[in-house]
């Protein structure tokens, strides 16, 4: 019995190392969002319990730092909110990494290929909101511009 509550216990702190070294390897990837491990304590009346990992969870509220990178296409969130992309079969993604470019037909799109999502402007430059659309734009006069927000 008291073999079963400490195999648990090293099969959970696997699962926490495991985790952690998932997070230390990627934390120079754009829009990662480190994970932690959750544990819970196992109670059952006929046997000893011991523990075991409830989820691995992450935290979507801490940002990391945004460093400019000279690519006039891309993008960073410092706060709240993610980049809704869309692929090829429909289906509306989203992400907190915001290296985009354009395709040859001028779309934004991310390094996966899923084409960046957001409102469209009509020809005096008005936000036309209500559905969310492809983004297309033209890069040739754009150039990098920092923001205060």
């Amino acid at each position: 019995m008291s073999f079963n509550i400490a195999l648990s216990g090293l099969d959970a702190t696997n699962t926490e190392l495991n985790t952690i070294s998932h997070n230390i390897a990627n934390a120079s990837t754009y829009g990662f969002k480190g994970g932690r491990t959750e544990f819970a304590a196992v109670y059952n009346g006929m046997q000893p319990g011991g523990v075991e990992v409830a989820s691995i969870s992450q935290n979507f509220e801490k940002n990391g730092s945004v460093t400019g990178t000279r690519r006039a296409m891309d993008l960073a969130i410092n706060g709240n909110g993610f980049f809704v992309t869309k692929d090829s079969m429909g289906q509306m993604l989203y992400t907190r990494a915001g290296v985009f470019s354009r395709d040859k037909n001028n779309f934004v799109t991310a390094n996966n290929g899923t084409k960046l999502q957001g409102y469209s402007v009509d020809n005096n430059n008005n936000l036309q909101t209500g559905s969310v659309g492809d983004i297309k734009v033209s890069t040739s006069s754009l150039s990098a511009k920092s923001t205060s927000s």
